[in-house]
């Protein structure tokens, strides 16, 4: 269930055409997961942690309060 949520944010924020709702964490979701963390200068690992989450929902990233 959160690996299908990680991708219905993903779909709805443009990957649609890429990422499907499978549950998988495969290599689309990880490659699109590294391409929102790039957009919102995060460390691009793939790994879904809370600021990479915020990035998903569209809230604050707390890295982005720091500078």
């Amino acid at each position: 269930m959160p690996v299908q949520a990680v991708q219905y944010l993903l779909t709805i924020k443009g990957y649609a055409d890429t990422v499907d709702i499978t549950g998988a964490y495969d290599h689309n979701t990880m490659k699109a997961v590294q391409d929102i963390q790039r957009l919102h200068s995060l460390h691009p690992n793939g790994k879904t942690d809370l600021s990479t989450w915020c990035a998903l929902v569209g809230g604050t990233v707390r890295e982005t309060l720091t500078r």
